[in-house]
C-alpha cells in the first residue's frame, strides 16, 4: 500500500506540470486565447483515443507498467518541440501526440490502483487523496519558489521533464503483479469491441458527467491563464489551484469512505457533483475577486473530487473485472477528454469576443442539461447490475 501512496504522489506532480501550464506554453508561442483553445481541441481528440490504445495493449501483453513508461516518455518527446520549435504544423502535430500520450497515463493508473485494491473504495479514495495531495504541493512548490516562469516554455518543460521521468521510473519500479493479466478474455477485446460491451445506463451516466466536464473545461484548460492574466495572480495562482486540490483530498475521502459503507450511492455523488459546478460558475461569473475565487475553489472537492471517486465506484460496482481498464478509459476519453475537446473550440472565441464572465455563464447551461439528464434517468441509474 506505501508504495502505491508514493506512486500516486509522484504521478499527480507529473499533471500539475504538465495539464496546468499546456495552455501557456502556446500563449507563449505567440497564439492567441481562441488559437490556442482550438489547438488544444484538436489535441484532445487523440487523448479520446490513445488512451483506449495504451489501455488495449496493457490488457494484452500484460505489460501495464512498462505501457505507462511509454507513454511517459512518448509526452516528453512530443511536447519539447511542441513548445520550442517554430511553426504550426509541428506545433500541432506534437501537441496532438504529446497530449494524447500524457492523458493514456490516467486509466492505466486508475486501472491499476483500483485493481490492487480490490475496488475498495475507502483506501481507493486514500490512494487518489495522496496523489491531489503531490499534485497541491507541486503547485505550492512552483509559487514559492517562482519556478517554473509562466512565460518561460524551457523552465516549464523541464519541470515536465523531471516530474514525468520520476513518474516513469515509480511506474517501472512497481511490483510486478501490476503486470498480470486479469483473464484472459481481456487480450482478446479491440477498440471497436470495447464501446459494445457495456450497457446503456453506462453511457447514460457517461453522457451526464460529459456535459459536467465540458462546463469543468475551464478549470481544466482556461483558469490558470485566467488566474494569471485576467486576475493578475501571476505567480501566486498556482496557490489558488492548490487550493481546489486540498479540498478534492477531503472530499475524495469523505465520499470514499461514504461510499464503501453504502450511505450514499454513486448516483447521489455525482448528482452533488453537477449542483456544485453549477455554483462553482456562478461564483467565477459575480465574484471575480480573492474570496469569491477562494470560495469557487473550494468547490473543487466536490466537482471533481466526490465526481470521480463516485464514477469508478459505479464503475467497480458495475462492470466486470475483465473489462476495468477499457471501461476507465472509455470513462476517461468520453466523459472527461471529449467534453474538453468540444468546450476547448467555444471556449477561447467567447474568451476574446465576449470575455470571461460570458464564458462561465455560458458554460454553465451543460451542467443544468446533466442534472435533467440524472433526474429524469435515476431509476436506470440506480438499478444497475453488479459486476462478476
Amino acid at each position: 500500500m506505501t508504495q502505491l501512496l508514493v506512486f500516486q504522489f509522484i504521478s499527480q506532480t507529473a499533471v500539475a506540470a504538465v495539464a496546468t501550464y499546456m495552455q501557456l506554453l502556446l500563449l507563449n508561442k505567440g497564439y492567441t486565447n481562441s488559437e490556442s483553445g482550438i489547438m488544444l481541441a484538436i489535441a484532445d481528440i487523440a487523448a479520446i483515443f490513445i488512451p483506449i490504445l495504451f489501455s488495449s495493449l496493457s490488457d494484452k501483453l500484460g505489460k501495464r507498467r512498462l505501457m505507462l513508461a511509454l507513454a511517459l516518455a512518448s509526452t516528453l518527446a512530443f511536447m519539447w518541440p511542441a513548445g520550442t520549435v517554430p511553426g504550426f504544423l509541428l506545433t500541432m502535430v506534437c501537441l496532438v501526440l504529446g497530449n494524447g500520450s500524457f492523458w493514456a497515463c490516467n486509466p492505466l493508473i486508475d486501472s491499476m490502483t483500483s485493481i490492487a485494491l480490490k475496488g475498495d473504495m475507502r483506501k481507493y479514495s486514500i490512494a487518489r487523496a495522496v496523489g491531489t495531495f503531490g499534485y497541491a504541493c507541486t503547485g505550492i512548490i512552483f509559487a514559492l519558489i517562482a519556478w517554473p516562469k509562466k512565460d518561460d516554455n524551457v523552465s516549464i518543460l523541464i519541470a515536465m521533464t523531471i516530474t514525468c521521468s520520476l513518474y516513469a521510473f515509480m511506474s517501472l519500479s512497481m511490483s510486478s503483479t501490476f503486470d498480470s493479466r486479469i483473464d484472459k478474455q481481456a487480450s482478446k477485446n479491440s477498440l471497436l469491441h470495447a464501446f459494445r460491451l457495456f450497457s446503456k445506463p453506462f453511457y447514460i451516466m457517461l453522457i451526464a458527467i460529459g456535459l459536467m466536464k465540458t462546463t469543468n473545461c475551464i478549470v481544466d484548460r482556461f483558469l490558470a491563464a485566467y488566474l494569471a492574466n485576467e486576475l493578475g495572480y501571476s505567480q501566486s495562482f498556482t496557490l489558488l489551484i492548490a487550493l481546489g486540490a486540498f479540498s478534492e483530498i477531503v472530499m475524495m475521502l469523505v465520499f470514499g469512505r461514504l461510499l464503501e459503507k453504502g450511505r450514499i450511492r454513486s448516483f447521489d455523488g455525482i448528482l452533488i457533483a453537477a449542483i456544485a459546478m453549477i455554483i462553482r460558475m456562478l461564483l467565477y461569473a459575480f465574484a471575480p475577486s480573492l474570496l469569491g475565487t477562494i470560495f469557487a475553489q473550494l468547490t473543487h472537492g466536490l466537482t471533481f473530487g466526490a465526481l470521480h471517486v463516485s464514477a469508478i465506484n459505479y464503475i467497480n460496482k458495475t462492470i466486470p473485472k475483465q473489462h476495468n481498464a477499457l471501461a476507465i478509459s472509455l470513462y476517461w476519453g468520453l466523459a472527461s477528454t471529449f467534453p474538453n475537446t468540444l468546450g476547448c473550440l467555444a471556449g477561447g472565441f467567447i474568451i476574446d469576443s465576449l470575455g470571461y464572465k460570458t464564458l462561465f455563464l455560458s458554460y454553465t447551461i451543460f451542467s443544468l442539461v446533466s442534472c435533467a439528464i440524472l433526474a429524469a434517468n435515476k431509476k436506470s441509474l440506480i438499478a444497475v447490475p453488479s459486476a462478476l
